[in-house]
């Protein structure tokens, strides 16, 4: 009997410790994202405060916006659609983003622009605190991280579509209103890019992505000069992605390693 109630005893024991193991881990948990987030929120106001767009907002603007944005849920349809990742660090520690821009198809959406407009503006303004949460994850005291690399592959980007896609542009009745959107909204947050891009890679650059290069100078203005061209050939922009990054920050479909998994796909 006294066998039976020690291996009762040390059964509650057990259970017991195993729970307050799990409570403290989630405690951990909970705390080092507290941290993080205290962290996202001053980097966040930091580029905020100096911004055309957000410079008479409050560090406490800064707080609630971050969490209205992580708040929001995009349709599964538009992540779906529209995905991108983090792909590593470079030789500075700077956050290298992908985008496989030139699968992404909008055609289909053109006529529904302005009823889109607030969701999109959002998945914009989470995709920039993702960012941000890439930037404050590499720092360390002594060390801040401002600047990250993009890379846009226009591998897909077919002149056909392509025209199909200004037809229907112009067929929209609201494109005059768009068009004047888009500028403001590039005069608007064209200082924030400048200030958080080191360089734009552009992979796979056809003649349509050239065009556009063209067509873009009049609203991202300085960021031109921090684009980095490279065409079709792969064996040229493989050679020059090596040079830019360390090969473990490089998909092993762009001729890094073969064991390489992105830190984080959205």
């Amino acid at each position: 009997m006294q066998t039976s109630f020690d291996l009762l005893f040390l059964l509650i024991v057990s259970v017991a410790a195993s729970a307050a193991k799990e409570s403290l881990g989630r405690q951990s948990v909970n705390a080092n994202h507290t941290i993080l987030l205290k962290k996202v929120y001053r980097k966040t106001y930091s580029f905020m405060r100096h911004s055309r767009a957000f410079r008479n907002n409050t560090y406490q603007d800064a707080v609630n916006f971050v969490n209205e944005v992580e708040a929001f849920q995009a349709p599964e349809e538009f992540v779906k659609r529209f995905p991108y990742y983090l792909a590593g660090y470079d030789f500075e520690d700077r956050p290298v983003w992908v985008a496989e821009s030139g699968n992404y198809r909008v055609g289909d959406l053109i006529d529904r622009s302005i009823e889109l407009y607030p969701i999109f503006e959002k998945m914009f303004f989470q995709g920039a605190i993702n960012v941000v949460k890439s930037l404050v994850a590499r720092e360390r005291p002594g060390k801040k991280i401002r600047q990250i690399l993009v890379i846009l592959d226009c591998d897909g980007l077919d002149m056909a579509v392509v025209m199909s896609d200004f037809y229907k542009f112009f067929a929209y009745t609201e494109w005059p209103r768009l068009v004047e959107l888009g500028l403001s909204l590039g005069d608007l947050y064209l200082d924030i890019g400048v200030s958080a891009v080191a360089q734009v890679v552009l992979l796979n650059a056809n003649y349509v992505a050239k065009l556009f290069i063209e067509l873009s100078r009049p609203v991202v203005g300085q960021l031109i000069e921090r684009l980095i061209v490279l065409g079709t050939n792969k064996y040229k922009w493989k050679a020059e992605l090596r040079r830019i990054l360390p090969e473990k920050t490089i998909p092993s479909w762009y001729g890094g390693s073969k064991d390489y998994k992105p830190l984080a796909v959205y």
